[in-house]
C-alpha cells in the first residue's frame, strides 16, 4: 500500500522531483560563486567609489560647499592618522594592512558623517550598507579568506565533535568510516608555561579504524591569527579528507596550534620574557600530543609548518630544536623573526644583544652550521605565492642556505600573493610530501 501511494503521489504532483532538483542545483550554483573573481571585486569598488560621491553629494546638498570640504578632509586626515598609529606607531602585525582597507574604512566614515549631517537617510543607510559589504569583499579578496559563498556559510569539511564526544563515539565504535573528525584540544604547557589558546586537531578514519600510529603535522597560523584559521580560511579539513579518501581513510593527523597567545600577539616564536613560545613548540606540544592522541612516536616523522609569521616560526624551530621535528614547511614566511624592525627585534627580544639574535636567526645558524651536519637529517619546503615578490626573495634566500647546510630542501612557488588562495594550495599541495615523510607514502 506504501509503495501505491508514493506512486500516486507522484502522478498527483509530477513536478515534485524535478523541482527539488532544480532548487538543489540553484542552491549548489549559489554556494559555489566566487567572491574573488574580478568581476566581484571590480563591482565592489565601483560600489565603494558611488558610495562615496552620493554621500558627498547630499552632504553638499544639505550642508553646503564648506562642510563637506571639511568632512572630506577630516576623513582622509582620520585614515593617515590611523594608517600611522597602526603601521609605524603601534605595528602589531609583521606585515602592512594594504591600502585597500584603508580605502574602504575611508568611504565608510563618509557614509557615516553624511548620515548624520544630511537628510535623505535611506540612501544614506543603503549607501553604508554597501560601502560595508563592498570593503569586505575588497578586503576578503586582498586576504582571500572565502573563496566562494558557501564557504562564508559553511567551512567545515570534517565533522566536527567535542574531545568528549569524540571520546564516547570511539568506544563505541560510532564514528564515520570515510570522514575525518575535527575536535578542539587543550594542550597544557609543563615545561614552557606557555598560555596557549585550544589546539584544533583533524583525525582521519584510520586513526580508529586501525591500530597504524600515525604521524603528525603541526600547523601554526599567522600574525594575527589564530589555531582555528586552518581549519577555517586555510581548510586544512578538506585537504586532508581529500587526501584520506584517495588513501583508504589514510593521511597525518593535522594539529593547529597556538603560536603567539592571543590574536595580535607577537612573542617572535622565542622563548622571551613572558612567553616561552619556542619551549612550548619543541616540547610541550609533541609531548602532549603523544599524551593524549595515539601518534607514531618518532618525531622524526613529523613535520612543523605554517603560515606567513607561523611559516618563520616553523623554520625557526627546525633550526634551533632540530630533533624536536624531522620536516618543516615554510609557506611565505620572513627572512629573519620581525616584530617591526631589526633593532625593536633585537632590543625587545634578544636584550639588545646582536648575538643573541644571531644565534637564533635561522639564516645565520644555516650558515654556521653549514659544514658540520647538524641539519642533514631535516627536510623542508619553502612556498610562496608568485605575486608576493618579498616572500619570493626572503624564501629563494633561506632555501639556498638550507641546501647549503645539508636539508633536502626544495623551494616552489603557487600562484598567489600573501593570502589564504597561496596557503591553501600550498597546504594542499604539501600533504603529499608531509605523509611521505611520515612514512605514509
Amino acid at each position: 500500500m506504501g509503495s501505491r501511494r508514493e506512486n500516486a503521489g507522484n502522478l498527483l504532483n509530477p513536478l515534485g522531483n524535478p523541482l527539488h532538483l532544480l532548487n538543489t542545483t540553484f542552491m549548489h550554483f549559489v554556494q559555489e560563486l566566487s567572491l574573488t573573481a574580478p568581476v566581484v571585486v571590480w563591482a565592489a569598488t565601483a560600489v565603494l567609489l558611488a558610495s562615496a560621491l552620493l554621500s558627498l553629494w547630499l552632504l553638499l546638498q544639505r550642508r553646503g560647499l564648506r562642510t563637506t570640504l571639511l568632512v572630506a578632509l577630516g576623513v582622509v586626515a582620520s585614515v593617515v592618522a590611523v594608517r600611522w598609529c597602526i603601521e609605524d606607531l603601534w605595528r602589531p602585525f609583521p606585515d602592512a594592512i594594504p591600502w585597500q582597507i584603508y580605502a574602504g574604512a575611508g568611504v565608510c566614515f563618509v557614509a557615516i558623517a553624511a548620515l548624520c549631517l544630511a537628510r535623505k537617510r535611506v540612501l544614506l543607510v543603503l549607501a553604508l550598507a554597501l560601502s560595508l559589504l563592498s570593503t569586505l569583499i575588497v578586503g576578503n579578496n586582498v586576504y582571500q579568506l572565502y573563496p566562494t559563498i558557501g564557504s562564508v556559510v559553511n567551512n567545515e569539511h570534517a565533522k566536527k565533535m567535542q574531545w568528549d564526544e569524540f571520546q564516547a563515539a570511539l568506544k563505541t565504535k560510532t564514528l564515520p568510516q570515510d570522514q575525518g573528525v575535527h575536535i578542539s584540544l587543550p594542550l597544557d604547557s609543563p615545561q614552557s608555561g606557555f598560555k596557549a589558546r585550544t589546539a584544533q586537531i583533524y583525525l582521519p578514519p584510520a586513526y580508529w579504524r586501525s591500530d597504524t600510529a600515525l604521524p603528525v603535522v603541526v600547523m601554526m597560523a599567522g600574525n594575527p591569527g589564530r589555531p582555528e584559521d586552518w581549519f577555517g580560511a586555510g581548510m586544512a579539513d578538506r585537504a586532508a579528507d581529500q587526501y584520506q579518501q584517495a588513501h583508504g581513510g589514510v593521511a597525518p593527523i593535522i594539529a593547529s596550534v597556538d603560536a603567539t597567545g592571543s590574536y595580535t600577539a607577537n612573542p617572535g616564536c622565542t622563548d622571551s620574557p613572558g612567553s616561552n613560545v619556542a619551549t612550548y613548540l619543541a616540547k610541550d606540544v609533541p609531548e602532549q600530543l603523544k599524551k593524549k592522541l595515539n601518534v607514531d612516536p618518532d618525531q622524526q616523522h613529523w613535520t612543523i609548518g605554517g603560515l606567513s609569521y607561523g611559516g618563520t616560526c616553523a623554520l625557526q624551530i627546525a633550526t634551533n630544536e632540530p630533533q624536536a621535528y624531522g620536516n618543516f614547511l615554510d609557506f611565505s614566511g620572513e627572512w629573519e623573526p620581525n616584530i617591526g624592525s631589526h633593532e625593536q627585534t633585537v632590543n625587545k627580544l634578544f636584550e639588545g644583544s646582536e648575538e643573541k639574535f644571531k644565534a637564533h636567526n635561522p639564516a645565520d645558524l644555516l650558515q654556521a652550521h653549514e659544514h658540520d651536519g647538524r641539519y642533514r637529517h631535516l627536510s623542508g619546503l619553502f612556498i610562496a605565492g608568485d605575486r608576493d615578490k618579498q616572500a619570493v626573495h626572503d624564501l629563494q634566500a633561506l632555501q639556498q642556505r638550507a641546501a647549503a647546510a645539508g636539508i633536502n630542501s626544495q623551494f616552489r612557488t603557487v600562484k598567489g600573493g600573501h593570502d589564504f588562495g597561496t596557503w591553501r594550495t600550498a597546504f594542499e599541495q604539501s600533504l603529499p610530501w608531509a605523509a611521505k615523510q611520515g612514512g605514509l607514502g
